[in-house]
């Protein structure tokens, strides 16, 4: 019996250690957890609040998280708070993964114009259209299309590029840098 314990216990031992590590891998942070649950809820006015009651780095560390999420809604919150909190390089991939989903970023766009800073969305656009030129050739025909459509026509008639190529995108984009680049320094 004694031999039969000897061998049991390690065994045993095993499984619990994996069972629990495992568990531990796949739970997700409270803090995310809570913003998935005031999500589910609809409630804006409890998330901001909760939001706010977070410290920067409690926001950011979530607003990670919540981008690396399956869930739209959750990335979506992650990528605003992302900007909000001056990341915009760290915003940009996901909002380029969302561009090639086929996803309208009209709403990160509208929150950006009616931002603290109107140049916002401007230079939020000008960030995303470099990083998805910037992977342009091995993008597929679709995410191509997409890339296209984003860019020819994010901003609007006063910014509009009339035809689509890689060239003609990098010189409309270097117009659009210098024109921003001189507004940032007339403030």
């Amino acid at each position: 019996m004694t031999r039969v314990l000897a061998k049991t216990i390690p065994s045993i031992f095993f499984m619990l250690l994996f069972l629990t590590t495992g568990c531990a891998a796949t739970s997700e942070p409270a803090k995310l957890t809570d913003i998935r649950s005031i999500v589910s809820k609809g409630d804006l006015d409890d998330l901001s609040d909760y939001l706010e009651k977070l410290s920067l780095e409690s926001r950011i560390e979530v607003a990670r998280l919540a981008v690396a999420d399956g869930d739209k809604r959750l990335n979506m919150i992650g990528i605003q708070v992302l900007v909000e909190s001056g990341l915009l390089n760290e915003a940009v991939p996901a909002l380029s993964n969302r561009v090639l989903e086929g996803d309208d970023l009209t709403a990160f766009g509208y929150a950006w114009t009616h931002s603290d800073d109107p140049q916002l969305s401007v230079h939020m656009y000008l960030k995303i259209s470099r990083y998805l030129l910037a992977k342009f050739d091995s993008f597929d025909a679709g995410q191509k299309k997409k890339t296209e459509r984003f860019i020819v026509s994010s901003l609007g008639r006063a910014n509009y590029l009339k035809k689509f190529s890689v060239e003609a995108a990098e010189q409309h984009l270097s117009q659009m840098e210098a024109r921003f680049l001189q507004s940032e320094k007339q403030k």
